[in-house]
């Protein structure tokens, strides 16, 4: 849904003259990268109650097993990460991209958000100059955040413009 309203806004907006341009950040391996000691500092910002946390903990830095036909393999020890689908995975990945968030959405003519490992930069404004301008702000910006918490990003992240002329000055 996110991306089918992201679109059509895309869309509306190029119908009014305005032109637009998006950053698309994936993050690699953000499951497996997410460094507890980042994740802890993070939750605590939060609020997150820390009885929650300790028992959320437990639980992703323990031991895993692999299970084949009812044959378990070695214990695998975990020093990084958060198990996906975990009750506690989606509030932590809120905790650790929000200020990230927050932080970029005070650059004029941007707005981002993020859902989970994937976070969405978006300009639109009648000159292109000035859209260009707020994605490169951004980048950096939330490349910078991205560092600092220890997160990589992915290869497979894009660039997406109302034309390949917009796109051209971005990238």
């Amino acid at each position: 849904i996110a991306a089918l309203s992201r679109n059509v806004m895309c869309e509306i907006m190029s119908f009014l003259g305005m032109s637009s341009a998006a950053i698309l950040f994936d993050l690699e391996k953000f499951f497996d990268t997410v460094h507890p000691l980042v994740q802890i500092e993070r939750c605590r910002l939060t609020s997150y109650p820390d009885r929650d946390l300790q028992f959320a903990l437990q639980q992703h830095m323990a031991p895993r097993v692999l299970q084949v036909a009812g044959i378990s393999g070695d214990p695998i020890q975990i020093s990084n990460g958060i198990l996906p689908g975990c009750l506690h995975s989606k509030p932590f990945t809120a905790a650790l991209n929000n200020e990230t968030i927050i932080d970029c959405n005070v650059i004029d003519n941007l707005e981002t958000f993020g859902y989970i490992d994937d976070v969405v930069q978006i300009s639109f404004h009648e000159q292109v100059d000035k859209v260009v301008e707020a994605c490169i702000k951004g980048a950096v910006k939330i490349s910078n955040s991205f560092k600092k918490l220890k997160l990589i990003i992915s290869p497979k992240s894009a660039t997406v413009a109302s034309s390949s002329a917009v796109a051209k000055q971005i990238v």
